[in-house]
């Protein structure tokens, strides 16, 4: 066997590098990580979301490549809303190929690695939806210890719940950071890795408390320090662990993406394109039906009534399609389709197979340059960041589960795919409920300087798969060991 390093990979869903630096002062156990040794930017996915993020941390490829580019919409989720297939990375992770290389491997709460499968170690799995059962290869393990709820998916809290809610979670949080302290000093592995998933939940729900620019900011309350608390939290177990580890062990903290205050306007961009003439829509009862939904969801917006609406909507036939105005759209040559919620990244769906290539090449240059121009009404401010073309950020088998073309609109912004809006920038209506969202950079920090990383200010998501088994094998020729 290669001469390595041992590693523990403590990979927390949302970790932020810009609340890391504000808080250093009293993150003590991570402000000493980064002093040892080196600390990043985490260049994420597009979008940013971490169902695509955290597979192409364990596999390596590219979303072009493994096609999942999926996420969350934790305000009308179901649990069959979600199809993730774990054969895409079933083998292929970087602890796979360590394990095959027999080295011992302790793998716990990784997420969408469900159900789990033989390694050499252990390999504790928890479901997408934190309800289901918990799996792992060593039953015995689950017969010794009392094993948390594990998994991502939660329904969102109401008003009447934050403080349960709030108080659950950090509990959860805690007993998940004690398991796999005991587990990874009971159960001896060369490579530790721990999923963390808690931290980006508080970050959803609760953001609006914490933040005193965001429009729902309620003044004081009693959870104005729930993000830094649940950071303290993290900071408390990585101190634990670098403890019980040693210098034998080189440490990774790492997350896949960033977060910041989600969307307050929103782009409408179905109306946008009826308005170019792009597509149409049926001016009949679904018009009516449209213009309604629209106005009453303003007047929930403004009276702060919208978690009770989103209760009850889950309920009613159609929902999705009334939400998304496919209901209305008449046209099907250009959609644009569900691809990141409302958040400030999307994409336009163009069928090619109806479109000569000259018809194409035309339709597709011509809505690029008016998507960049696109101005809101209101401010006169341009409201793309930037626009394209999908081959232009991936390549691979997959590129073409993708919107032909893609976009990043201004953080402030997020799609939206009503129709009949009364202008083509509107306010998001459901931030109250979901007032926390992603950031595009997230973070990685080694506990030790070494070559391998590099000493770029950034590191690409892409990357971390390899790099990982580079500081393990402790060879940048490493790769060439994999299984």
């Amino acid at each position: 066997m290669a001469k390595m390093k041992k590693l523990v990979i403590i990979l927390v869903d949302g970790l932020d590098p810009e609340v890391i630096e504000k808080q250093l002062e009293e993150l003590p156990n991570i402000r000493m990580l980064i002093q040892q040794g080196q600390f990043q930017r985490l260049d994420s996915v597009f979008p940013p979301d971490s169902i695509p993020a955290w597979t192409t941390i364990y596999t390596g490829l590219n979303p072009g490549e493994h096609g999942i580019f999926e996420s969350f919409n934790y305000l009308q989720l179901k649990q069959k809303d979600i199809h993730y297939d774990a054969s895409i990375i079933r083998g292929n992770t970087f602890w796979d190929k360590v394990s095959n290389q027999g080295y011992r491997v302790g793998v716990l709460n990784p997420f969408l690695a469900y159900p789990s499968w033989e390694v050499n170690g252990f390999m504790i799995s928890g479901p997408i939806f934190e309800s289901g059962a918990v799996s792992s290869n060593r039953p015995d393990l689950i017969a010794r210890n009392a094993i948390p709820p594990l998994g991502a998916v939660v329904d969102f809290p109401a008003k009447s719940s934050y403080r349960k809610f709030l108080r659950d979670t950090m509990e959860l949080t805690r007993r998940q950071n004690d398991l796999a302290v005991k587990l990874f000093s009971t159960e001896k592995s060369d490579l530790f890795f721990y999923g963390l998933l808690t931290l980006d939940r508080i970050k959803h729900f609760y953001w609006k408390f914490t933040d005193k620019t965001d429009p729902k900011y309620p003044g004081r309350n009693p959870y104005e320090r729930v993000i830094i608390d649940i950071y303290k939290e993290v900071d408390r177990f990585v101190g634990i662990m670098r403890q019980v580890a040693g210098h034998e062990y080189g440490l990774i903290l790492m997350s896949d993406h960033g977060h910041q205050q989600r969307v307050t306007k929103t782009f409408n961009i179905n109306e946008w394109l009826r308005r170019k003439k792009y597509i149409t829509a049926q001016r009949n009862i679904n018009a009516l039906i449209e213009v309604t939904k629209n106005l009453a969801l303003d007047l929930f917006f403004k009276l702060d009534i919208t978690e009770y609406v989103l209760k009850y909507a889950k309920k009613i036939p159609g929902a999705k399609k009334l939400k998304d105005s496919s209901h209305i759209i008449k046209s099907d040559g250009i959609f644009v389709p569900r691809f990141a919620g409302m958040n400030p990244y999307g994409g336009i769906v163009i069928h090619k197979d109806r479109l000569s290539a000259t018809e194409y090449r035309s339709l597709v240059d011509g809505l690029i340059l008016e998507l960049s121009r696109v101005k809101d009404p209101k401010t006169n401010q341009i409201i793309m960041e930037w626009v394209g073309e999908r081959e232009e950020i991936y390549k691979g088998r997959n590129i073409e589960r993708f919107p032909n073309i893609i976009f990043k609109l201004n953080d402030e912004y997020g799609v939206n795919r009503s129709l009949f809006t009364r202008n083509i920038t509107g306010i998001n209506p459901f931030h109250s409920n979901l007032s926390g969202g992603h950031r595009r950079y997230g973070t990685f920090i080694f506990s030790e300087k070494n070559p391998a990383i590099g000493d770029s200010k950034v590191i690409h998501i892409e990357e971390i798969h390899d790099l990982i088994l580079k500081i393990f094998y402790n060879d940048e020729a490493a790769i060439r060991l994999e299984a």
